[in-house]
């Protein structure tokens, strides 16, 4: 199992690496950065966005025009714990992290994070994708207080962002950089290569919902005219 295991976790990293390279100029790659165990003792695989040319600082920097190269003010940090499905066959994504950091007077040890859109697979008291915002609001200050409860800071609030099979994705949020101009400096034909590459993973939820409801998916087929054959 630890070596199906090893095996798709870096032909994942290596498809996000080869992603990145396709749309950004960056030196940052997903690269393996330790071994865990479930509670049940399931292997699992970390991988975490590293600038390879900054002595293994994390995130890859968003060098705009406007920026001086050696200290940009925005990073892009990305993170994954990945491990096998129940059957042992193909890779699922336990945990995700994308976000956005901040080093507005350039020369902090740590930027501050923006904002993070998160997945954990396993979490209940709210949903198991969810986005964080680090930013202030009068208003949700009051809804809490005049309603008698704490109040709670933005960014401790999971806003919900879908579940488990369709959720945002590291190009969703490449994406949204580029349509809120946040950053502009793509290598040529991006938008087309993070929405391909957007398209292949709607694909292989499908596939990974298909086989979790294979009943209502073949009730759907049928529905469009196949024959569907049940196994034995």
């Amino acid at each position: 199992m630890d070596k199906i295991l090893q095996q798709l976790t870096d032909k994942f990293a290596d498809q996000l690496n080869c992603l990145l390279s396709q749309v950004l100029n960056s030196d940052a790659k997903y690269e393996e950065e330790s071994r865990r165990e479930t509670k049940e003792g399931r292997p699992q695989r970390a991988l975490k966005l590293m600038n390879l040319k900054s002595n293994g600082k994390e995130g890859l920097p968003l060098v705009r025009a406007c920026d001086d190269s050696v200290n940009p003010a925005l990073f892009l940090r990305s993170s994954y714990t990945v491990e096998l499905d129940r059957e042992d066959t193909y890779l699922q994504v336990a945990t995700s992290t994308v976000g956005l950091w901040i080093d507005s007077i350039r020369n902090q040890k740590n930027p501050r994070p923006l904002i993070r859109v998160e997945y954990d697979r396993e979490k209940r008291m709210y949903s198991s994708s969810h986005v964080h915002l680090h930013a202030h609001s009068s208003d949700l200050g009051w809804i809490y207080g005049s309603s008698g409860q704490k109040i709670r800071r933005l960014h401790d609030i999971h806003f919900p962002a879908g579940g488990r099979r369709f959720r945002p994705t590291i190009e969703d949020f490449l994406l949204f950089l580029d349509q809120e101009k946040i950053f502009t400096d793509w290598k040529e034909g991006y938008k087309d290569i993070l929405m391909g590459s957007r398209s292949e993973w709607e694909r292989l939820q499908a596939r990974a919902t298909t086989r979790r409801f294979p009943k209502e998916a073949a009730e759907t087929l049928e529905g469009l005219g196949y024959r569907v054959i049940p196994p034995d």
